[in-house]
């Protein structure tokens, strides 16, 4: 009988300490996660994805653009 109380007043105890747990481990988590996308607007350039590596997608300013053309107009 004994036995029967501390069993369910365990069980019990975990059903309420195995969330508090889990919570911890996913707060953990997420504060190791990198952007995904960082714009650096003083030489205009965007990382996407994976911002520790050096890929980088850059755009020229559009002020030596002859009107009627668009971004980079190279050819």
């Amino acid at each position: 009988m004994v036995s029967q109380i501390v069993a369910t007043i365990s069980l019990v105890a975990l059903v309420f300490v195995v969330p508090f747990i889990f919570a911890h481990q996913v707060g953990a988590q997420s504060q190791n996660v990198t952007p995904s996308m960082v714009i650096n607007m003083s030489d205009l350039t965007i990382k996407v994805g994976n911002t520790t590596s050096n890929e980088t997608i850059t755009f020229s300013n559009n002020t030596s653009n002859t009107p009627g053309e668009i971004g980079n107009t190279t050819r």
